[in-house]
């Protein structure tokens, strides 16, 4: 709750200061909720994963709904996956959109490699979500051999499994970019009260489609993966 009261006394501060102070000030807020949404995580998890489990279940009512099952009664454990999800959709949105905010206010037009330099220094958060989802994943689904091992006796085919395991992923990576977004619009809609005196700032729709992206294949590839050597196994 600590970090949760800090960073909403950060995203109130940002269009109190002084503009160059605004990004950073905007940044810490995003990291602060960053913080609070990792501790809140179970809870806020059980009603998003509730919400789109559904959707899952009614999509793929068998490997769905135990997708479903699982996110709801078993959260902390979804939540070791979904943080970093959360992380870096939260701090890279926040970074790249404040650059090209303040940007768009200053009407600065960035090109060669100037134009790279922020993505570029995104980019080592996305080396990090990668390698973090890869091992929360592998873990999460070689921790439930005896688990599948139930499933199967009571007639759950590999493949249905498989389908469930992937559709848990994609639920756990879906909650985990709503949570992050929702913590970089706050932060950027105060920077660009701050720059704007509006709760307006840029965006690039392809390189948040980009991140999530990763964040879901990564995911993917970790499961997948898991499941053949559980098989093999």
């Amino acid at each position: 709750m600590a970090a949760l009261a800090a960073g909403i006394v950060l995203v109130e501060l940002v269009p109190r200061v002084k503009p160059p102070d605004a990004p950073p000030t905007g940044l810490g807020a995003a990291m602060m909720l960053c913080v609070a949404a990792s501790a809140l995580g179970p809870v806020l998890l059980r009603a998003l994963g509730g919400l789109l489990g559904a959707v899952a279940a009614r999509l793929d009512p068998g490997p769905g709904t135990l997708a479903a099952f699982w996110m709801v009664t078993q959260p902390r454990r979804a939540m070791s996956a979904a943080s970093p999800v959360v992380l870096t959709v939260a701090l890279s949105c926040t970074f790249l959109f404040a650059v090209a905010t303040s940007d768009a206010v200053a009407g600065v037009t960035r090109t060669g490699a100037s134009a790279w330099a922020a993505p570029t220094l995104v980019g080592s958060a996305v080396i990090y979500t990668v390698v973090a989802v890869l091992n929360a994943t592998a873990m999460s689904v070689a921790e439930r051999g005896e688990e599948m091992r139930t499933l199967r006796t009571v007639g759950a085919k590999p493949r249905q499994l498989v389908r469930a395991l992937s559709w848990e992923t994609l639920l756990v990576t879906g909650v985990g970019a709503l949570l992050g977004t929702a913590i970089a619009a706050a932060s950027l809609s105060a920077l660009g009260e701050a720059l704007t005196g509006e709760p307006w700032f840029a965006y690039s729709l392809p390189q948040y489609a980009g991140l999530v992206a990763i964040c879901a294949a990564s995911g993917l590839a970790a499961t997948l993966g898991a499941a053949r050597r559980a098989q093999r196994g």
